[in-house]
């Protein structure tokens, strides 16, 4: 028994070294590596090749996934090509993991805060999906007070089924865009919505229509928004007013 520690203690002084050299270069050629991928995309990045340099970004991230700068040229890269959920994910991670890139990641958020409301068409569907087919939905803002953007939930709870955004103006239309069933409807009313926050820049009002969206026995709906005025419409009666936690998240 003594013979076999010795021994173990004299393996192990002797393999250890060769084991932390070992360690130690392997370390450095996956530093090196990590380094050449984000060169390579910042490089990609320079010339609008974003495509390719998010792939170089992505390679990059493989060895070394906790680099927020890496994370922070990939969110740039994916704003520039309007992926923009993506890119505030990855911002997210540039933070989590570099918090000295916050003043980048305030300033490329702003950049696709602006961008995205300027591109943002009315009738964007924000969550859901909408097909050709028999029944229809209308969203009439056209005297609406300000741009809105209008979410269905199965009612009684706060899982978002539809969310649709629709500018001050407009009436827009969608088909087959939810199931038959009954619904609980939420507007939010504002201006500027960023796409990156889920929230409008200058927000005017959030309301719960108080009573059941039944779907199930129509062809179609539409709703009107007048305004958001508790006391001057018909549509009052019908309108809660509500704060920003109890709007449904999408």
């Amino acid at each position: 028994m003594v013979l076999l520690l010795s021994l173990g203690v004299v393996l192990c002084t002797l393999i250890a070294p060769v084991s932390a050299v070992d360690d130690q270069a392997g370390s450095e050629q996956n530093s090196a590596l990590i380094s050449a991928w984000f060169t390579n995309g910042l490089d990609a990045a320079k010339v609008n090749l974003h495509a390719d340099a998010i792939a170089a970004f992505d390679i990059a991230l493989v060895h070394g996934p906790r680099d927020g700068k890496i994370w922070l040229a990939k969110g740039y890269s994916l704003q520039r090509l309007g992926r923009y959920e993506e890119a505030d994910a990855c911002y997210a991670l540039a933070l989590m993991y570099e918090p000295g890139t916050s003043g980048k990641v305030h300033e490329y958020r702003t950049q696709m805060s602006v961008i995205a409301h300027q591109g943002l068409m009315s009738g964007t569907i924000l969550y859901g999906s909408s097909s050709a087919g028999w029944k229809g939905l209308t969203i009439d803002n056209t005297n609406g007070p300000n741009d809105t953007v209008v979410i269905f939930t199965p009612t009684g709870t706060k899982a978002t089924a539809f969310a649709v955004y629709v500018r001050k103006g407009y009436v827009q239309s969608f088909g087959d865009v939810l199931p038959d069933g009954i619904y609980d409807l939420y507007f939010e009313f504002g201006e500027i919505w960023n796409i990156s926050a889920k929230r409008f820049d200058r927000p005017a009002s959030m309301c719960k229509f108080t009573q059941q969206v039944d779907l199930i026995p129509v062809r179609s709906y539409t709703v009107t928004v007048i305004s958001y005025i508790f006391s001057r419409n018909w549509l009052s009666p019908a309108l809660k007013p509500i704060s920003s936690g109890e709007v449904p998240l999408f």
